[in-house]
C-alpha cells in the first residue's frame, strides 16, 4: 500500500483514514447481524482482531471504490473519444430498455453485448489496478520446477516476480493495434465482431487468455463479477439519462495525453493513468446533456 500512501500525501493520507475510521466505527457500533455483510461473517469467536479488522476494510475501500470509478471514468472518455463506439452503445442502451428504472442487473443488461466489448476494451486501454502483484519465486527443489529463465536470464529463487498489467494488456502479440480503441475485438461473430474463421478464434482465445485486468489463478480479483455490474448499470444509466462530450477547450483536455514523446501512449486519444498500486488519474471533464423526455423518473429540472 506504500505507493498510494505516498501518492495521496499526508493530509490526503489522514482524511482518508478518518474516513474509512468512521466507517469501521458505525458499522461496529450495530448489532453483529444488522447487516448481511463481510463484518457479520468474520466477526465472532476466531473471527478477525480489530488490526486485521483495519486492514481488511482498508483494502476493500481501496480496491471496491477506486477502482470501479476508474474504470466508469475510462469508459467514458473513451466513448467521448470515439463518437461511432458511442453511437453504437447509446443505441444499443435506448434500444434494450424503455425506461431508466429498467436498468438492473439481470438477463437484458446482460444481453448488451456491445456494453460489455467497451468495458473489456477501456479495462484493457486503462486497467485500474496495472501494478505488478509480486511474487517470491519458490526454491527449484520445493516445486519441482527447472530454473526459472526470462529473456535468458535465470532468475534465483527468493527474487520477486511480477509483470505490468498495462504492459501485458498494450502487448502487440496479444492485441492487434493496442492503442487504438476498438470493442469490435471483444464481438463475436453473431454480434457483429471477426469472422468464425480458425484465424480469428485462436486470436480471440489469446486475447481472453491476455486479458488480466482483475489478475489470475487464486488472487484474482474476488470482486470481479460485482465490479461488472457496478460499470455496466452506471454507463447504461448515464447513456440512458444524458448525452455527454469533452468539454470545449483547455478544459476538455484533462486527463488526456500531451504528445510530448510522440509515444504511442501519450496521444490524445489516450487516458493518462498513473501506477500508484490502483491507478489514480485526472479527469476526464466531460459536458452532460439531459435528454429532455428521458428523465422525469430522476425528477430533475431541465
Amino acid at each position: 500500500m506504500a505507493p498510494i500512501l505516498r501518492w495521496l500525501g499526508s493530509k490526503r493520507v489522514l482524511m482518508f483514514t478518518q474516513a474509512v475510521q468512521k466507517m469501521i466505527k458505525t458499522r461496529t457500533s450495530q448489532p453483529v447481524d444488522a447487516k448481511p455483510d463481510f463484518y457479520s461473517v468474520v466477526t465472532g469467536e476466531g473471527g478477525l482482531g480489530q488490526g486485521e479488522l483495519w486492514g481488511e476494510a482498508l483494502f476493500f475501500v481501496l480496491a471496491g471504490g477506486s477502482t470501479v470509478a476508474t474504470a466508469i471514468c475510462g469508459a467514458l472518455f473513451h466513448l467521448a473519444c470515439h463518437p461511432t463506439a458511442y453511437a453504437r452503445l447509446a443505441a444499443e442502451i435506448r434500444e434494450t430498455f424503455s425506461s431508466g428504472r429498467e436498468i438492473q442487473p439481470g438477463k437484458k443488461l446482460a444481453s448488451c453485448s456491445y456494453l460489455r466489448a467497451v468495458l473489456d476494451e477501456s479495462l484493457r486501454m486503462t486497467p485500474p489496478a496495472p501494478s505488478p502483484l509480486w511474487r517470491e519465486l519458490e526454491t527449484y527443489a520445493s516445486s519441482g520446477d527447472e530454473p526459472f529463465v526470462v529473456d535468458g536470464h535465470i532468475i534465483p529463487p527468493g527474487t520477486e516476480v511480477g509483470v505490468h498489467l498495462w504492459a501485458i494488456l498494450h502487448n502487440p502479440e496479444y492485441f492487434a493495434n493496442p492503442f487504438a480503441f476498438q470493442p469490435e475485438r471483444w464481438l463475436s461473430p453473431e454480434d457483429g465482431g471477426a469472422p468464425n474463421t480458425p484465424l480469428e478464434r485462436e486470436a480471440r482465445a489469446t486475447m481472453r487468455r491476455a486479458h488480466v485486468s482483475f489478475g489470475l489463478g487464486d488472487r484474482s480479483c474476488a470482486g470481479k463479477s460485482m465490479a461488472y455490474m457496478e460499470s455496466s448499470v452506471t454507463i447504461a444509466r448515464i447513456l440512458w439519462y444524458f448525452d455527454f462530450q469533452m468539454a470545449p477547450g483547455e478544459a476538455g483536455r484533462l486527463g488526456v495525453g500531451r504528445q510530448r514523446r510522440k509515444d504511442p501512449w501519450d496521444g490524445p486519444d489516450q487516458f493518462q493513468i498513473y501506477d500508484v498500486l490502483g491507478a489514480d488519474h485526472d479527469g476526464p471533464n466531460l459536458v452532460f446533456q439531459v435528454r429532455e423526455k428521458h428523465c422525469e423518473d430522476l425528477k430533475l429540472k431541465t
